[in-house]
């Protein structure tokens, strides 16, 4: 049988790592000079969380081959660098994936000694031939039976991979693919701490597998005006990161509220999360109650356990709350963590940069300490959750300052929160943690 083109030659190529060149008859001189910029407008159309979707799910199916912002299959180029591409010439690329093509993304046609045929992109495996197609399989043999191998001038990505797609689909994912992973100004020197990938993979390590489908989730996330200085108690800057980071997570709804939820957000709601300024009244209370006493988790971040002269009754339903006098201090907190609880997982001991309360009202007998801090030679709780009725609540004393929503050891143990007070599996937002998140390597 016939060999096109000589099967040594092709797989010692494989090895070689200047590979890159255009497919014939590509115009060279088409330059992305020749395409608009980029514009926040434009990004703007789109949304990021939809666009999350999208690129992660069966829509467009790119994360078989591509990995973005962590999530993802290595087949085809690492995404990574988009953030800075040209939107048109992007667009032109997934459009026309043969327009202009790398040579180790070109499409092969191989023939095993069996006459079994195989067709997709190369990759040598120590002994192994091993070739991906473009649903992202997998199928390896010995490079000693392959008999024949025929280049192709076909680009590894579907041609018609938007035909599926609606217009603002379409842009969406464009947002997604062009736009910076949603994350909190950082506007102070002290930090965010930045971690290790090695420090954040152990926190995650033993991971459960999730159940699919996944439960539907709807989410309320409340927020207030902001109250204090630069990179502080930013309440509408979280409501707006965080409603990327959970909008864009599978099978979750998230909706957003100024002060407090409508009575329909109650109603429809799974889980309510608020960071703001607390107050407690009777309104709020009949809320929590109702809410609770049919299931509903609630998440409390920082200075949302502000219940004023009124705390007792706020402590009474989540713990501990902060009254009229509390002790509170800014700076380092060493934190040790009660590893026994599926939230705390893997954590012992970690500092972060952030402010401390104690002296609360509530006797917090009825809940679990998750971490606690040395205050006034005492140790103080930190972290804890509990169950009240039917519900769940959590409450983190953390996220005085900005940058400790990008801590992903911080923002690990807040996910777990929400998806334990949610009664959902710990690990069902695991890749959310580094989103956005800047790491040391």
């Amino acid at each position: 049988m016939g060999v096109v083109q000589p099967v040594q030659r092709i797989l010692i190529l494989l090895f070689c790592s200047s590979l890159v060149g255009v497919l014939p008859g590509a115009d060279l001189n088409e330059s992305a000079t020749n395409f608009p910029d980029k514009s926040n407008d434009v990004l703007a159309a789109g949304s990021w969380a939809r666009g999350r979707r999208i690129f992660n799910g069966n829509l467009a199916k790119c994360s078989t081959c591509h990995r973005l912002h962590g999530t993802g299959v290595a087949v085809g180029p690492d995404l990574s660098d988009l953030v800075d591409a040209n939107y048109e010439q992007v667009l032109r690329d997934i459009s026309l994936p043969e327009f202009e093509v790398a040579k180790q993304y070109l499409i092969h046609e191989v023939t095993l000694e069996n006459d079994t045929p195989l067709s997709g992109i190369l990759r040598i495996s120590g002994d192994d031939l091993l070739v991906i197609d473009r649903t992202g399989k997998r199928s390896s043999a010995k490079k000693k039976t392959v008999q024949k191998i025929v280049p192709t001038t076909k680009s590894f990505m579907p041609p018609d991979l938007l035909q599926g797609l609606k217009s603002q689909e379409i842009q969406d994912l464009m947002t997604y693919l062009l736009s910076a992973a949603p994350h909190m100004p950082n506007l102070a020197p002290n930090g965010p701490i930045r971690r290790s990938r090695q420090e954040v993979a152990e926190i995650l390590a033993d991971a459960n597998e999730l159940s699919n489908p996944l439960r539907p989730l709807n989410i309320v996330l409340v927020a207030g005006p902001k109250d204090h200085g630069l990179g502080e108690h930013d309440y509408p800057a979280w409501q707006k990161v965080w409603y990327e980071l959970l909008a864009s997570a599978q099978d979750v709804r998230v909706s957003t509220a100024v002060n407090w939820p409508s009575e329909e957000q109650f109603e429809n709601a799974d889980l309510v999360i608020l960071y703001q300024k607390g107050t407690w009244d009777d309104r709020r209370a009949k809320d929590v109650d109702a809410f609770l006493a049919r299931g509903g988790g609630l998440v409390l971040i920082h200075w949302a356990i502000g219940g004023g002269n009124r705390a007792a009754g706020l402590a009474r339903r989540i713990g501990m709350a902060a009254g009229i006098a509390i002790g509170y201090r800014h700076g380092p907190l060493d934190l040790t963590f009660d590893g026994a609880h599926a939230i705390t997982r893997n954590f012992e001991a970690v500092r972060f940069y952030d402010e401390s309360y104690w002296h609360l009202d509530g006797e917090g007998t009825d809940v679990t300490r998750l971490a606690t801090g040395i205050e006034e030679n005492q140790p103080q709780p930190l972290i804890w959750c509990r169950e009240h009725e039917k519900g769940r609540v959590f409450v983190s004393i953390l996220g005085h300052y900005s940058w400790t929503f990008d801590d992903p050891l911080f923002r690990t143990l807040l996910l777990r929160g929400i998806a334990w007070t949610a009664k959902e599996p710990v690990d069902r937002f695991n890749d959310l943690v580094t989103i956005g998140v800047q790491l040391k390597e």
